[in-house]
């Protein structure tokens, strides 16, 4: 009988439509004797650093030499519930005299970046 490829493992495994997208995060080599191997294209970046120098060297050392910045802000419902409780009973987005925590938090970003 025929040996399957990866991608045809991977097609029996999960279906065709989501081996297609698995498989845009690997690349698949193969071996001097025929047989074939799955490589990730991503490597995992740690979280806990101390300083900005660290970071960069992490990025580097993962292979990113450059990057953009790319800010997410949560505008849902959750956001006045939990700054009923945090935020001194305003919606996390509020707009006043001081900043709300996502104001915030974009400022460190930027301090931190800059």
């Amino acid at each position: 009988s025929r040996r399957l490829s990866l991608t045809e493992k991977l097609q029996r495994e999960m279906g065709s439509s989501q081996s297609k997208r698995h498989c845009d995060h690997y690349n698949m080599s193969i071996n001097s004797d025929g047989s074939s191997r799955l490589q990730s294209r991503y490597t995992r970046i740690g979280d806990d650093y101390s300083s900005l120098d660290q970071v960069t060297k992490a990025l580097a050392q993962a292979g990113l030499e450059s990057s953009n910045l790319i800010v997410g802000i949560d505008f849902t419902k959750s956001n006045e519930w939990t700054g009923a409780r945090s935020f001194n009973r305003r919606s996390l987005h509020h707009l006043g005299d001081t900043l709300n925590p996502y104001e915030n938090a974009i400022s460190i970003i930027g301090r931190t970046l800059s």
